[in-house]
């Protein structure tokens, strides 16, 4: 089940390029399950697939000062993934 917000996705976006923890929770939440099931399809293991999705999610926290979204963060954030599987599998 996907948390719901009044909040824009622009806000939350922008809430999270400022450090705000609860931006960064809300967003995870919102979209690392969808994130870890589609990886999971592409790789051997359920575990391979969270520990791609972690790292992802890890990254975009340190440089979320530098995050330039430019359609949605979903279409952003599946994009990252398929990338990140292909260097994986690599």
């Amino acid at each position: 089940m996907e948390p719901k917000s009044i909040v824009s996705e622009d806000e939350w976006i922008t809430r999270f390029r400022h450090g705000d923890r609860a931006a960064f929770e809300f967003l995870y939440r919102l979209y690392a399950e969808n994130l870890i099931t589609y990886a999971s399809r592409k790789l051997s293991s359920l575990e391979e697939a969270r520990d791609i999705i972690h790292d992802l999610f890890v990254e975009l926290w340190t440089s979320r000062e530098k995050l330039a979204v430019t359609d949605s963060l979903q279409s952003y954030l599946f994009s990252a993934t398929r990338y990140r599987i292909i260097d994986h599998i690599r």
